[in-house]
């Protein structure tokens, strides 16, 4: 669906307001100051907490800012963003879902009960669309939290495992249910399955541990499954996303770029690589980011949205060193984004301030989650001779996640609203490998016959265990219930206008279909701006019941599903 593309949801808002109400005098114009009003709290313990950084020195807690009327239609519901960072970590992602979901279970507890319009989904006042599973019922008949994270944040982004969630919350719209799910799957499919001779397994091979093949096989399988049959119908599948719709960022280290290699294939007799030239990570994103006329330090490769299969964008970020062979995608070579920078906080922060203006005003709010901390170098155990000098150039580059916290901790702006949760290292979830899994249910051979393993053993049960003991802490409570607090604020504020609403949300839009009109097949971004066309230049009218019967007719026909 190409409409306005690398507009922000925002600008995009601003037109049709301007369309849709430019007869009136006093249109609303957004406030020239960008100051932040402080609301009270009765969590006053989170001021004393460094991994929780309010908007002020003297705030206790963080809510969303107060504005006066005249600025909040454009400004407040649209300029304003909430961003979410998620670390790597190999199988330990799992307990960044756990995080994510103790927030959106909160999140889905506190629409509820909003007095005058309580929402059992964050699709509200739409109605709740389920996401699509195309036939396959889910392994756990449990009722699914209807609150999307896609609808709370504007910007996704990881590295790693966290790139391969944010794919799965970001571009695919999955629920948070429907993710862990699938994450759980992802861990018996690939940890579950190594290959016995590879460089970290017991009979020693030059090759790595994990079939990317079957790592690719995985995710086209989710992407089959959950993608709605009519995106999969006209071939759908590929990580460019409509530019209204949360947009998702995906980290994975550039090792190589192929000469004489053109994106579309060869165009040399013959082809070579060479090192990349940049050290920092490389940026997949879901929209467009075109560059700056003055190039910024921070600004990642900008250019058009990533238009390649999804399966492709997992497979460079998860690509870690011995564990999954590297992937090659047009004329680059990638290997993991943890490779580069294990914790994307900064990487994801610059992104959204570049995309909005380089305001750093806008952010509303920054999560960064991590998945445990830990004192061991993912890259600590080498391999053969011939990854020493890979290995040895990882360690340099991957910095540890809570580094990259105090980095940003120091560097950040002082108003940002910033919360960092990550299960502390006493917990022992950070010395876990990254593709540790124990399946719940082995045989266990004993002399008085077979038994089963008892459930506590097992890796995901034992991940459950740390992040919920974690979540359960007072202090870090309170930190959920005010990020929660936040993002229900953050949605609230928009869906009032529910035009505008049923874009983001849905990402429907509306085209022309009236016969010998030049506008014809374009797009609109809402009901109103298709409705004020048809009454403006094809002459029909709401001021009778068969009339605005008519009109509403021809503005269902030009809806257009994502």
């Amino acid at each position: 669906m190409a409409t306005d593309a690398g507009q922000p949801l925002h600008a995009l808002a601003a037109a049709s307001i301007q369309e849709c109400n430019s007869e009136r005098s006093d249109r609303l114009v957004p406030s020239p100051a960008r100051r932040r009003s402080t609301q009270q709290s009765t969590r006053s313990n989170l001021s004393d907490q460094s991994d929780f950084v309010p908007s002020s020195p003297h705030h206790k807690s963080t809510g969303f800012s107060a504005r006066s009327k005249a600025s909040s239609l454009v400004e407040l519901q649209w300029d304003r963003q909430c961003v979410l960072s998620l670390d790597g970590g190999g199988i330990r992602g799992y307990s960044s879902l756990l995080i994510l979901r103790e927030i959106m279970l909160l999140v889905a507890r506190k629409e509820r009960r909003v007095a005058e319009a309580p929402a059992e989904s964050s699709f509200h006042p739409l109605p709740y669309q389920p996401n699509f599973n195309n036939g396959r019922r889910p392994t756990q008949e449990v009722e699914r939290c209807k609150c999307l994270p896609c609808h709370y944040f504007d910007y996704i982004g990881g590295t790693s495992t966290g790139g391969l969630i944010s794919i799965i919350l970001g571009r695919l719209r999955m629920g948070i249910d429907e993710c862990i799910e699938e994450y759980e799957k992802f861990g018996g499919e690939i940890f579950g399955h190594p290959r016995w001779a590879s460089i970290r397994g017991p009979i020693p091979f030059l090759r790595d541990k994990y079939s990317g093949e079957r790592l690719q096989n995985v995710i086209e399988d989710v992407v089959a499954r959950r993608l709605p049959p009519h995106q999969l119908l006209v071939g759908a599948g590929n990580f460019s996303s409509a530019p209204a719709l949360c947009k998702t960022i995906v980290a994975a280290y550039e090792q190589k770029r192929i000469r004489n290699h053109h994106e579309y294939g060869a165009v040399g007799s013959e082809s070579h690589h060479v090192q990349a030239s940049n050290a920092g990570p490389y940026l997949f994103r879901s929209y467009n980011h075109w560059g700056s006329k003055q190039r910024d330090a921070t600004e990642r490769n900008p250019g058009a949205a990533h238009s390649i299969p999804i399966w492709q964008v997992a497979r460079a970020t998860t690509s870690a060193p011995t564990y999954f062979d590297p992937v090659e995608i047009q004329n680059r070579k990638y290997g993991d984004g943890g490779f580069g920078t294990n914790n994307p906080v900064s990487e994801v922060y610059w992104e959204a301030v570049q995309m909005n203006g380089n305001d750093a005003s806008s952010i509303s709010l920054l999560l960064s989650v991590g998945t445990g901390q830990s004192e061991v170098s993912r890259f600590a155990d080498g391999a053969f001779r011939k990854f020493y000098a890979y290995l040895k150039a990882a360690k340099k580059l991957a910095s540890d996640s809570e580094g990259c916290h105090e980095n940003f901790l120091r560097f950040k702006p002082s108003d940002l609203e910033y919360c960092r949760l990550n299960v502390p290292n006493e917990s022992g979830l950070g010395d876990m490998k990254l593709d540790e899994w124990k399946k719940e249910g082995d045989l266990k051979f004993k002399k008085t016959g077979i038994r089963l393993r008892n459930e506590a053993d097992s890796t995901l049960a034992k991940i459950k265990h740390i992040t919920r003991t974690y979540c359960n802490q007072p202090m870090v409570r309170a930190k959920l219930e005010d990020v929660a607090e936040i993002l229900v604020n953050h949605r609230r504020a928009r869906c009032r206008d529910s035009s505008l609403w049923e874009l983001f949300s849905t990402g429907v839009q509306y085209w022309y279909m009236v016969r010998k009109c030049r506008k014809t097949m374009e797009l609109r971004p809402c009901r109103d701006s298709l409705r004020r066309h048809l009454i403006l230049r094809h002459n029909y009218h709401d001021e009778t019941e068969d009339g605005r019967r008519d009109l509403e007719e021809m503005v269902n026909e030009g809806r257009c599903n994502y």
